[in-house]
């Protein structure tokens, strides 16, 4: 395809050749054509990068997320197109990419750039499906980087056996985060430090960003001496200062984003969108483990009552019965009251009945005549 034709075209374009070992196993490519869009997108050069190979041109430049050579070489075996969604870390946006096979062991790429309200979409359907009774936080974490394209994501929630203690979940890798293990005392839950740092250049380029809305004194004490380093450590000047954006939920939950900084920033509209709809998806994933635990006392409380306790549903069938009831009507198998309907009990008046369907709290005293359920069988 011809570049002077696609030069001015909005989305980026590059054809690429595999190159291949002496066994015929793919071990890089070789860029044979690109446009300017695709220039923007990646901060390579079309004149410094055409006809050279990957690991040339790329080997001053950061190191790439996506491993094009293992997806072509698998492309090349398979199917004859593939569409998947890639995040330039240069421009802070994401894109919908389309590879080709044109012929063998060449392909060309197109990168579409993916509305910032698409992204907010499949982070809502993602928070909307997250729920506590998966309780997987560290998928979450992964999940989170992966739409917003950040470098980090941690999430500090209350431990729910030591009220003094609080679980870290976590997702990328920084010397610099390891402070906060020290700063706020927190319990490494999901360690996923991969690296001893030693060169203070490879922090430089970092912007960290957290969500929470107030920060306690000793949080932010513990917070100022790991943002104060990242911000003083160049000797040309310092680097970008650590940007805090605050949001929190009543139940303590909070979300740290690390993202990379480069030339263009992240939309603010889109931090903010992300951030408020994360928090409120915490409120809510940390409401229903609280309903959930409430309602584990709850039954625990109901078996084991010396009441006898049955639960009917709105229709007025049973739900649920414990023990003592079981034992007070002398019940063996539970199986056979399992279509008992409580409007039907002959105990009641058709006023009483009436009470219960209108969803008001009924409470009477009268002799109970055994001899008036049928319902019920008996040992």
């Amino acid at each position: 395809m011809n570049v002077d034709n696609m030069n001015e075209s909005s989305y980026g374009y590059v054809c690429y050749e595999l190159v291949k070992d002496q066994s015929g196993w793919p071990v890089d490519y070789r860029f044979l054509d690109m446009n300017r869009a695709f220039e923007a997108i990646t901060g390579l050069s079309r004149e410094a990068a055409l006809n050279r190979q990957a690991d040339e041109v790329l080997m001053d430049m950061e190191e790439e997320s996506f491993d094009w050579i293992s997806f072509c070489g698998d492309l090349g075996f398979s199917e004859a197109k593939r569409q998947f969604e890639q995040f330039s870390l240069l421009q802070k946006k994401w894109y919908k990419v389309e590879v080709s096979k044109t012929e063998d062991g060449v392909f060309s790429a197109c990168f579409v750039e993916v509305p910032n309200e698409t992204l907010l979409i499949s982070l809502s359907r993602l928070l909307n499906q997250f729920s506590a009774q998966k309780s997987d936080y560290t998928l979450l974490c992964k999940e989170l980087c992966r739409i917003t394209g950040a470098d980090h994501a941690l999430l500090f929630l209350p431990d729910p056996y030591d009220k003094d203690c609080q679980q870290l979940y976590t997702e990328g890798k920084t010397e610099q985060l390891k402070e906060l293990e020290k700063g706020w005392g927190l319990h490494l839950m999901q360690p996923q430090w991969n690296y001893e740092s030693k060169n203070p250049n490879e922090i430089k380029t970092h912007k960290v960003t957290v969500f929470n809305d107030h920060f306690s004194l000793r949080a932010a004490a513990g917070l100022d001496p790991v943002f104060s380093q990242g911000a003083h450590i160049s000797a040309s000047g310092p680097i970008i200062a650590a940007k805090l954006t605050r949001i929190e939920n009543s139940y303590g939950g909070m979300l740290l984003l690390n993202v990379s900084h480069h030339t263009a920033e992240m939309p603010p509209d889109f931090i903010e969108n992300c951030a408020d709809m994360v928090a409120a998806a915490l409120e809510r994933i940390q409401l229903e483990e609280k309903m959930q635990f409430r309602e584990a006392q709850y039954y625990a409380i109901f078996e084991q009552s010396p009441y006898a306790i049955e639960q009917f549903d709105s229709a007025g069938k049973i739900v649920r019965i414990n023990q003592a009831c079981l034992d007070l009507f002398g019940i063996d198998d539970i199986s056979y009251i399992k279509d008992y309907n409580h409007f039907d009990d002959p105990q009641l008046t058709n006023e009483q009945k009436e009470t219960i369907r209108a969803g008001r709290q009924l409470r009477f005293e009268a002799p109970f005549d055994f001899g008036k359920v049928t319902a019920y069988p008996t040992r």
